[in-house]
């Protein structure tokens, strides 16, 4: 009987309690039907909530009417969104089904934390699982891509997926439940429709037990998943090193691994990465260094003898900080101190974090901003002037760390590269009366 599978299966993957709150998520199909009218039977405390995408005109506003009717017969709470899914696809640049998704899900996530229910559940079953496999298989996948639909994913579960197609309809005409067909689903313009009326039924023509077979072959795969995440978590902790905001991977280690692409790829995949760039920046590790690789917000930098992950700079290159008078302390974007110091007996500190100022040099508001390409000073010790650019490279700072090096500037006149060197023009001499001292706090 389907019913006590379903609560041996719900039970054996521990999916919800019986005093547990459940969200179903209906369409009017025949799969999330069977699964209210069993969630019904087993006396769990459910709501219904239905998304109308306003694809197919009267047959979803149809879909919507059975919906609602049905969750009077259950007697359980009634939701429903209607969206704009055409609109949502087109603006953000994605399909429809794949905007239907994101509608939803995050329709229902807002649903389930408002009313407070446990978990959300949807009528995903085998022959769906199955489906699933096909079409990451057809598009390209990791081993992950294989294992199939998970049973409990966050808020989300799955407690369906015991059971098969020809199952669930044999329970609607036992149990004479009516549904609702989705004409869409018959069409096959769509991939897992393909998969669905043209692939599968050739193979379980080739092979009864098919459907039995895909399930124990997804089982082992997901054994195999467990087993390399434990190989992959041990050798992430040998290649990465965390520093300030930035994540360091060793090159020398990456290379030395039995499966760099696959470890790089598992790395970087949290930070926007596609599989497809992973090639040419295992490529560039034999290369010079400064080629960056970029995700939405993430870039990755060849360095000499690292990658290096960071977050992408904020646009600051045009934000000017002002410095009206001294003493004085700022926390942002630096954080500065501004103290005056007589130079009777003062000694010059010797730490690039520190800058000995003459005063009376000194032009107010002294600005604070990031450098610019064009800018230069004059080096301390130096005679002429000389590039920012150049003395950054002689200084063989990182491309990373160039877009975060801040100027301090009098009037338009550079007199401290913070953190590295002040200008010659405007250092301590024997004359000055009085010093600015300026530290970069640690």
């Amino acid at each position: 009987m389907l019913l006590k599978r379903f609560l041996q299966y719900s039970h054996q993957h521990k999916l919800f309690s019986p005093s547990g709150t459940i969200l179903l998520a209906v369409s009017g199909g025949i799969d999330s039907v069977v699964m209210t009218d069993l969630f019904f039977r087993a006396n769990i405390s459910c709501g219904i909530a239905h998304c109308n995408f306003t694809l197919r005109g009267e047959e979803s506003d149809a879909e919507e009417l059975f919906v609602e009717q049905l969750a009077r017969k259950y007697n359980m709470p009634f939701f429903v969104k209607r969206f704009d899914t055409k609109a949502f696809a087109h603006q953000h640049h994605i399909s429809v089904q794949e905007a239907a998704r994101m509608l939803r899900y995050a329709w229902f996530e807002e649903l389930r934390a408002q009313h407070h229910y446990q978990f959300i559940a949807t009528a995903h079953h085998q022959d769906d699982n199955i489906e699933t496999f096909f079409i990451n298989l057809v598009r390209g996948t990791g081993i992950r891509g294989l294992t199939g639909i998970k049973v409990r994913q966050g808020n989300i579960i799955r407690p369906l997926l015991f059971c098969s197609r020809k199952e669930i309809e044999e329970y609607a005409r036992e149990n004479q439940l009516a549904y609702r067909e989705d004409s869409s689903n018959q069409q096959t313009k769509y991939l897992r429709n393909q998969i669905r009326h043209l692939i599968l039924p050739v193979f379980s023509t080739l092979r009864p037990g098919f459907r039995h077979t895909m399930e124990e072959n997804m089982k082992r795969l997901e054994e195999a998943v467990a087993i390399i995440d434990e190989i992959l978590k041990t050798k992430k902790k040998e290649i990465i090193e965390y520093k300030d905001n930035e994540i360091h991977l060793s090159i020398e280690k990456l290379k030395s691994c039995s499966c760099p692409s696959l470890l790089l790829y598992d790395i970087l995949k949290e930070y926007g990465f596609s599989s497809g760039i992973i090639h040419e920046v295992l490529q560039s590790a034999d290369s010079q260094s400064g080629r960056q690789f970029f995700s939405g917000k993430y870039r990755l930098i060849k360095d000499r003898e690292s990658f290096i992950l960071s977050p992408l700079p904020e646009e600051e290159e045009n934000i000017r900080h002002y410095i009206d008078e001294v003493p004085a302390e700022i926390f942002s974007p630096l954080p500065l101190s501004f103290t005056i110091v007589p130079a009777t007996d003062f000694s010059i500190p010797s730490h690039n974090n520190m800058a000995a100022l003459d005063l009376d040099k000194l032009e107010f508001p002294l600005i604070l901003r990031k450098w610019k390409a064009g800018d230069y000073f004059v080096p301390l010790g130096m005679k002429g002037i000389k590039k920012v650019s150049d003395f950054l490279i002689d200084c063989k700072v990182p491309v990373h760390k160039k877009e975060n090096v801040w100027t301090l500037l009098s009037g338009e006149k550079i007199v401290w590269i913070v953190n590295y060197r002040i200008d010659d023009r405007y250092k301590i001499t024997s004359e000055t009366k009085n010093i600015l001292l300026v530290e970069l706090k640690k």
